[in-house]
């Protein structure tokens, strides 16, 4: 029982291990024999010589033994730990570590064993477990050092150790302040945020308090000093905004703004205005450096609701970024793509010969085609022109979102008979907006023969009157006298048309994605919804993707199957989403596109703001931006806007009567609002601002006439009002007697005074100036003698039998009977009061 070999095996060690076990054994063994050893192969064997040892010795060999190996396996796993967390010098640490175990285990052994001379065979035993170290030398001189004398006196590792223990020591440091430095930055989101809702607070709320110290706006320290953001939508900023944005109280910013010489009102001094210059002296002169940043569209809406006029702008642009490329129109590459034809858009009085004319440019009735696309989209391809109709001012007032975009030249018909009507005046102001050539048609002139230069004389005057000058006057407008039923002027009006086309220089892309406007959407109990649509660019064809307003989808048939530029076209698509007349179609490349230019469109469609009512005393509210040339001008703009009525509108003028030309912080304010822009005196700063203004769709409105100004505002004013219910009395009789009937019915005799009596028109009984009774359903019988009729002309006789068995009890001779209509019409400017 007494064998090295399963004493070494029982410590889990090799051979060589039982050769030192062996050793100490022979060395402390009492009486036992000693074996012989032998190198085989560099490595010691031992003989199978038996060694005797006492129980109680053999136990106490055997004790010492597992402990020192417990105590190294203990080591090696900590060393393994100690590897997942250390750098490329772990190997280093480790040598150390074996080294500081080996001396351990011998001062366990030193400490089990209380005989003197075991101090022998533990040296004996260290001198074989270790390697040259200092420490083990130590050991072999029985001296025993604790952990720190001997990292201390280990030699050269020392230094390696101390090493290894800085860089950890710098890396943990370092982790250290990384994590402060996000611990800090995490503060200071947070105190942004908690500055934003302050600021929303207090725009939202009466009560204006000043900010905290965290509530302040966002600052960052620097080398240079504090560092302050301003964020701005316009060119000024008022005081207590920018007092928010440095941390400072408004008291600290009207100091600093009168020593710099600049003057502040006593009164209400937080809303007092101030330019971006003078704020960036402010912060300077309190030591701290601004930095002004554009105000975005989603910080305007935290104080206010976006108009709905800016979010159709901000769709447009998404529209616009979707838009396929186009070459200049002065480039090489323009010149290059081939001619379109004309798109011309008819339009004028319902009464001076539009339809007929159109008849007559395509040698064709209307009737002819009643079943055709083009006389329901109410397009012509005519001999490489594409007309597009406007019947009657009712149609064309609807259409100014949908043709006005698609026009190149604007035919203008007017009658020689009948001159310029207010319709008249609309439809050339359309045109001028749109930026289309222009061509009058003088219609009718065949009733004139020689006569037809006086009339011509006089729609030129009554053109001239209204700000619109003729070839003959000076102006860029031709006019050409025509005879729809004759054929007397055409050829040369068809020449007009294509020298002005000519001159526009109309081309377009036909291998391009295809553009177009939506004229009609029309519902085909066979084919479902449908959009009438005319293409300016590009060919659009069965399959494309395209984008209508809110809604997107695919073509799923074309009527005709293939519609290139200035062609008109019948779409029929799965459109999912709301589109309308006036909206632009184009064709996108992929589905993720078309999503994202509708969901912009559907966002500026419902988010409608009425900019209007005061729930305070439910008057209409009316902003304006008003800009003047001097300071006379606003003393005396102010002076007349006081006199408009103010019992049902309240009109705003943002910011006060401004001073000097349009800038491009006006357009960003009216957009904003959803406010004109009137200005006396003044145009535009640059191109650029008339731009801005065209794509948010704001209104500019000039004048030089002050009296002329008042007047637009007033009727500006007035197209806020709802519309007012007009009754119209369309014709009168007069009862000369009153017939019973056998049915027990009764008619009366009557003569016709005034106008004219339809059937259908609704009737009111009428006696010394009181009405006794109404009945809309109109007249049951209308008569001229034996004959029933729909309508009797002023001055004849009739037989007249109410609905309303009520109202023929009541009739009397002498009684009087008005056929009236209720119409609602624009309010004026006299319902203003």
């Amino acid at each position: 029982m007494m064998i090295p070999r399963t004493l070494a095996m029982a410590r889990g060690v090799g051979r060589r291990n039982a050769g030192s076990a062996l050793s100490v054994v022979r060395e402390v063994g009492e009486g036992g024999r000693q074996g012989e050893e032998s190198v085989v192969g560099g490595r010691k064997e031992v003989s199978s010589e038996r060694v005797s040892l006492s129980r109680k010795e053999w136990y106490k060999v055997v004790k010492s033994e597992m402990e020192a190996e417990g105590a190294r396996l203990a080591a090696r796993r900590a060393r393994k730990a100690r590897s997942s967390r250390m750098g490329p010098l772990d190997s280093v640490r480790r040598k150390v570590e074996a080294r500081r175990d080996a001396a351990k285990a011998l001062d366990s052994n030193n400490n089990n064993n209380n005989d003197d001379d075991d101090d022998e065979a533990a040296a004996a035993a260290a001198r074989d477990l270790s390697s040259s170290s200092s420490s083990d030398e130590y050991a072999r001189r029985g001296v025993w050092l604790t952990e720190e004398e001997v990292e201390e006196r280990s030699g050269p590792l020392s230094g390696v150790v101390r090493r290894v223990e800085a860089r950890r020591g710098a890396f943990e440091q370092q982790q250290q302040q990384q994590q402060q430095q996000e611990r800090q930055q995490a503060e200071e989101e947070e105190e942004e945020e908690e500055s934003k809702r302050w600021k929303k607070h207090q725009h939202g709320s009466t009560a204006h308090h000043p900010p905290s110290s965290k509530r302040s706006a966002k600052t960052t320290k620097k080398k240079g000093g504090t560092v302050a953001e301003l964020k701005a939508s316009g060119s000024t900023v008022t005081v207590g905004r920018l007092g928010a944005a440095l941390g400072t109280g408004s008291e600290s910013i009207c100091a600093t703004l009168q020593a710099l010489g600049e003057s502040v009102p006593k009164i209400e001094a937080t809303k007092h205005a101030i330019e971006l210059e003078v704020a960036e002296l402010v912060a300077e002169a309190l030591g701290v450096s601004l930095r002004i940043a554009s105000r975005g569209r989603d910080e305007v809406a935290a104080t206010s609701e976006v108009s709905a006029a800016a979010l159709e702008a901000e769709a447009d642009a998404v529209l616009e970024v979707a838009r396929p490329p186009r070459p200049p129109v002065d480039g090489d590459a323009w010149m290059l793509l081939p001619h379109r034809p004309p798109i011309v858009g008819v339009v004028g009085h319902v009464d001076h010969g539009k339809t007929t004319l159109l008849d007559a440019l395509r040698g064709a009735s209307s009737s002819e085609e009643a079943g055709g696309i083009t006389q329901r989209l109410a397009a012509f391809e005519v001999r490489g022109a594409t007309f597009v109709d406007t019947p009657g001012h009712a149609a064309f007032r609807a259409m100014r979102q949908s043709t006005a975009r698609a026009l190149d030249v604007a035919l203008v018909v007017v009658a020689a008979d009948d001159g310029v009507k207010p319709q008249t005046l609309e439809a050339l102001s359309l045109a001028r907006d749109r930026g289309a050539a222009v061509v009058f048609a003088l219609t009718k002139a065949d009733k004139f023969e020689n006569r037809l230069e006086a009339a011509q004389l006089r729609v030129r005057g009554e053109l001239a009157a209204a700000g619109f000058a003729t070839e003959d006057d000076g102006g860029d407008a031709p006019m050409v006298p025509v005879s729809a039923p004759l054929g007397l002027g055409l050829d040369e009006l068809r020449e007009t048309l294509a020298a002005h086309a000519e001159v526009l220089d109309l081309r377009a892309d036909p291998s391009a994605r295809a553009e177009g406007v939506v004229q009609d959407v029309v519902f085909d109990r066979h084919l479902g919804t449908c959009a009438d649509a005319v293409v300016t660019w590009g060919t659009l064809r069965t399959g494309d993707r395209i984008v209508v307003g809110a809604a997107s989808g695919k073509i799923r048939r074309l009527d005709p199957p293939e519609a290139g530029p200035s062609r008109p076209c019948r779409v029929v698509a799965r459109l999912e989403g709301d589109f309308a007349a006036g909206d632009t179609l184009l064709v996108v490349p992929d589905e993720k596109t078309a999503k994202r230019i509708a969901k912009a469109r559907l966002r500026a469609r419902n988010k409608v703001v009425e900019p209007a009512s005061i729930p305070s005393d439910d008057k209409i509210h009316v902003p304006l931006v008003v800009k003047v040339e001097s300071n006379g001008e606003i003393d005396a703009v102010e002076a007349l806007l006081a006199s408009v009525p103010t019992s049902k509108v309240r009109i705003e003028v943002i910011g006060g009567v401004g001073l000097g030309t349009i800038g491009r912080h006006d357009v960003d304010l009216a957009a904003t609002l959803g406010a004109p822009i009137f200005a006396w005196s003044v145009g535009v700063s640059g191109p650029d601002v008339r731009e801005a203004a065209r794509r948010a769709k704001v209104d500019l409105r000039r004048h030089s006439v002050i009296y002329s100004l008042l007047d637009d505002i007033k009727a500006h004013a007035a197209s806020r009002l709802p519309p007012v219910s007009v009754t119209k009395v369309t014709g009168k009789l007069e009862v000369l007697r009153v017939f019973p009937l056998s049915s027990g019915d009764r008619v009366a005799g009557c003569r016709v005074s005034d106008g004219t009596i339809h059937r259908s028109d609704p009737l009111r009984l009428v006696r010394d100036g009181d009405v006794l009774h109404s009945d809309l359903r109109g007249a049951a019988t209308l008569k001229r003698f034996k004959d029933d009729v729909t309508q009797v002309q002023k001055g004849l006789e009739c037989g007249l039998g109410p609905h309303s068995p009520d109202m023929a009890a009541m009739l009397q001779p002498g009684d009087l009977i008005e056929a009236f209509q209720v119409v609602e019409e624009p309010a004026s400017v006299d319902d203003l009061e």
